[in-house]
């Protein structure tokens, strides 16, 4: 038998219709060849179609025809169902599309199991926001005041509501012997103790602001902080009375400020 792969001659055909040489060929032509000739599957597809004449249904898929096979998804379901036999079994010819494969019904998951995205209404975000902003705003003004009232303030400032502060300003003072500044609240009015060159002898008061008379907030828990600074080549005191009120969250408590500064003979003057 001659090989499938080598090109068939005219000596090998047994009977043709139509011309060997003939490039385009009809499609109901038929050439039979010799039996120890092997011939092309074209050839074989072309005697087979003229031997069935009439009977031959060619394949759907070649010629283009709708195929009367459902589509996958409009038959295999959302979900395994729970007897897989009842729907690989029957009569009917689809009833094997029910079922996904024994390797992949582990891979099937049911649609109730299936974890659904729920998405928050806009009016429900916008009370947890303003529910929120809330708790922040009471926790960083009341919140803190009370704070600052019942726990820092007294452990800071003490009894006297005030704070002590040293430094050189003149009048016999010195590094050694420095003068000492003792700021106090008597229930609204602010006062700062000077005991110059730490002498007792040598004390006086000076009369600051009346925070009643001003409307500073809770006066009488108002708290005097004193600070020595460097300014102009000199040691100035910067005042500041602090309140337990918050006018912006954790940051904003309510305090007004002064500074006394020395004259060099142990006499302050107040400066806004």
């Amino acid at each position: 038998m001659k090989n499938a792969f080598s090109p068939l001659s005219q000596a090998d055909v047994l009977e043709d219709d139509g011309d060997y040489n003939e490039p385009l060929r009809p499609r109901t032509s038929v050439r039979r060849y010799h039996p120890d000739v092997q011939v092309p599957r074209t050839t074989q597809a072309t005697q087979a179609r003229h031997l069935l004449g009439d009977n031959y249904v060619p394949r759907a898929s070649r010629q283009g025809q709708p195929s009367t096979r459902p589509p996958m998804h409009s038959v295999r379901p959302l979900a395994v169902p729970d007897d897989l036999d009842a729907c690989t079994s029957g009569d009917d010819e689809f009833a094997g599309w029910y079922a996904p494969a024994k390797s992949q019904r582990a891979l099937v998951r049911r649609t109730e199991d299936i974890p659904t995205r729920r998405v928050l209404p806009w009016g429900k975000m916008l009370v947890t926001a303003s529910a929120v902003c809330g708790v922040l705003w009471f926790l960083g003004t009341s919140g803190m005041s009370w704070l600052d009232t019942h726990v820092l303030d007294p452990s800071t400032y003490g009894p006297l509501h005030g704070s002590v502060a040293t430094g050189v300003f003149g009048g016999g003072d010195s590094v050694g012997r420095p003068t000492r500044l003792i700021g106090m609240n008597t229930n609204g009015q602010v006062a700062v103790l000077v005991m110059t060159a730490d002498d007792p002898a040598h004390t006086h008061i000076l009369i600051g602001p009346n925070l009643v008379a001003s409307g500073f907030p809770n006066p009488g828990t108002a708290e005097v902080e004193l600070r020595v600074r460097q300014r102009d080549g000199r040691q100035v005191v910067e005042v500041t009375i602090w309140s337990d009120t918050y006018t912006t969250p954790f940051v904003g408590r309510y305090h007004v400020s002064y500074t006394l500064v020395s004259d060099g003979k142990g006499n302050f003057q107040e400066v806004q």
